[in-house]
């Protein structure tokens, strides 16, 4: 996926926990299997602030499909109408039905925009990556030049879970810089620098490295930490608009 200008490359709010539950089961249904990326499109539509507005007694079922067919065939699902029954199955918290039609279910539609963005960059991030044997590390690639470090961290873990040797600690390297960037989202400078620093201990000095995937360039991403921890050790500590400021971190494979 080409990089986009991320809206998460600034301090994020704390979700309730619940909420996080919420996004992340569909997640990481998604993340562990192409197939299952139609999971994200049925809460990005649902909460999405245009459709809130324009459908106040919940959206027709018939103009549900039609919003969510184009997201659905660009992850090669077809028909609309058997995927919403398949997500209904799966997930029934996602919608309830109101006067006119579906609408977000209430054990989140108090928090549906942020959701709906949300889920909503995660589909955008993974859609367009082929299905394959690196399909979830492509995917932490692109969560993270997006901004989406935690979800980053997920797409990983089970690949490091599996790992051995030096592909192992490269990819126990990468999460935890993914999860130090994390940090910096929720201005917690102690848990950014303190994972950045076992990070570092393990690079050893490399920018560049070699996975069974092909050589990763993760220079941009060192030079973002550099100015950040800069930043955090020689500024005001309550200045985080100048951390916002500083070079956006990103991974390149090659």
């Amino acid at each position: 996926m080409e990089h986009l200008t991320s809206p998460f490359w600034q301090r994020q709010p704390l979700l309730p926990l619940e909420i996080q539950r919420f996004i992340r089961k569909r997640f990481e249904k998604a993340i562990h299997n192409p197939q299952e990326r139609q999971h994200l499109v049925w809460p990005l539509i649902l909460g999405s602030p245009g459709v809130r507005k324009n459908f106040t007694q919940g959206i027709p079922e018939e103009e549900l499909f039609v919003q969510a067919a184009k997201m659905l065939a660009a992850v090669e699902v077809k028909e609309p109408s058997a995927s919403w029954r398949y997500h209904q199955e799966l997930f029934p918290d996602t919608a309830s039905m109101q006067e006119a039609g579906w609408s977000a279910h209430d054990s989140w539609r108090s928090w549906a925009p942020m959701v709906s963005l949300r889920i909503g960059w995660q589909l955008s991030s993974i859609t367009g990556i082929n299905p394959g044997l690196d399909y979830d590390f492509r995917c932490g690639i692109s969560l993270f030049n997006n901004g989406l470090f935690f979800e980053c961290h997920d797409a990983l873990e089970p690949l490091w879970l599996s790992a051995k040797g030096e592909e192992k600690l490269n990819l126990q390297s990468l999460i935890l810089l993914a999860a130090g960037f994390h940090h910096i989202q929720h201005q917690n400078a102690a848990g950014a620098q303190a994972v950045w620093k076992d990070a570092l201990g393990r690079l050893k000095g490399q920018d560049r490295l070699t996975l069974s995937t092909g050589n990763l360039e993760i220079h941009e991403s060192l030079k973002a930490l550099d100015c950040i921890a800069l930043e955090l050790d020689s500024g005001d500590a309550s200045d985080w608009g100048k951390v916002w400021k500083q070079p956006k971190p990103r991974w390149n494979l090659t």
